[in-house]
């Protein structure tokens, strides 16, 4: 009997905690990545992953019939492009378009999320997850842009070493994280200006977002407390 109540309470958690499986889904993939990128499969391994993440976006995303079309061809069309990315990685055209379908996804996931937010009633574990989701998804989309740039303008960043084109990715997404938080350790550097806008760019909305999103939680943590006193 146990045995069966196993899968349907993993999947009833999978239902009910999907802000806090996204969050941790994302992390994970973060933090392996460069433990990942030694290993013969590493490309086909990212994917699996990846798609994963895409996967799982819908599954936080999805709660209105009426964007259930929409997004399901949205999902399909970015996990597509993520896996002839990888095998059609060296064709300009075909590069152009599954970056911008997998940006566009992202960007669409983005302002769901945001919308979550901007309509919760107070300040949960929800929301809390969501805010920090939609940090990690910027910086995603961000480098997603940084590694369409390499490719089509090789040399806009300075590299700690010669690499193809995977590397760069794995390099260029920790450039991402680093700039988004303004750490600037200054081993991978904007060389151009198209580089250097939007590292720039990137680095002021991370700030931005901060700022607003603290100020909003607090705001609504406080209402939330005098509306209780």
């Amino acid at each position: 009997m146990s045995s069966n109540k196993f899968p349907h309470t993993l999947i009833q958690y999978w239902n009910t905690e999907r802000f806090l499986v996204l969050l941790v889904s994302l992390l994970l993939v973060m933090v392996s990545s460069p433990f990942l990128n030694d290993l013969r499969w590493f490309g086909i391994i990212r994917n699996i992953l990846t798609s994963w993440i895409f996967l799982e976006i819908f599954h936080t995303t999805t709660r209105e019939k009426k964007r259930l079309i929409f997004t399901s061809l949205l999902v399909v069309f970015a996990i597509a492009a993520l896996w002839a990315d990888d095998i059609f990685g060296t064709n300009a055209r075909i590069i152009a378009l599954t970056s911008a379908i997998i940006v566009i996804y992202l960007f669409f996931s983005i302002v769901v999320l945001a919308k979550f937010i901007s309509g919760a009633e107070s300040v949960d574990r929800e929301v809390i997850y969501t805010s920090i989701i939609i940090y990690l998804l910027i910086s995603m989309v961000w480098g997603y842009f940084y590694t369409t740039l390499e490719f089509f303008v090789p040399g806009s960043f300075a590299l700690p070493f010669e690499m193809d084109q995977s590397d760069k990715f794995v390099w260029l997404m920790y450039f991402s994280y680093v700039t988004i938080t303004t750490l600037g350790y200054g081993d991978i550097t904007p060389l151009n200006a198209k580089a250097s806008m939007l590292a720039s760019t990137e680095a002021l909305i991370g700030q931005i977002y901060l700022v607003v999103i603290v100020a909003w939680l607090v705001g609504m943590h406080v209402s939330q407390r005098s509306k209780k006193e």
